[in-house]
């Protein structure tokens, strides 16, 4: 979920396709790089009529970063992934990646791409603790 406090989804990458879903609230502009380098913007949002897509298929190798309009209070979204979601299929695009891929993109959304990304997330597969098929083996992170 989106909201005015955390408004943005920063610059990322998967492998794997993934179908974003507008369930409630504001509109989200989705920024999209292509792996041929094609930027283009799409607004998921429940307004057909006016543009506006319910649901968008982004696929994988795509840059992507999702923004809440300005004046919404929040925005909640789902995704669905296919073949499913993995976080080593997964990472933050650096501003050399997005800048190399399309400079317009990165010159109108910098500020959307990550100051200081992680590079790994083994630590969601890793915790000694962590046991098959618990979710926090999957979002709990043990520091």
């Amino acid at each position: 979920m989106l909201t005015r406090e955390s408004g943005h989804q920063w610059w990322a990458l998967n492998e794997s396709d993934h179908v974003h879903y507008h369930h409630a609230g504001g509109r989200v502009t989705y920024h999209l790089v292509h792996a041929d380098g094609t930027y283009e913007r799409k607004t998921l949002g429940r307004d057909v009529a006016n543009g506006e897509t319910p649901q968008l298929v982004v696929k994988g190798g795509t840059y992507k970063a999702a923004v809440l309009d300005p004046g919404a209070e929040f925005g909640m979204i789902g995704e669905a992934v296919a073949p499913g979601f993995d976080f080593r299929d997964f990472s933050f695009v650096s501003a050399k990646q997005l800048s190399g891929r399309n400079a317009s993109a990165y010159d109108e959304t910098q500020r959307y791409v990550k100051p200081q990304p992680e590079d790994t997330f083994d630590h969601y597969y890793d915790s000694p603790d962590a046991q098959p098929g618990s979710s926090e083996m999957y979002f709990t992170p043990k520091t």
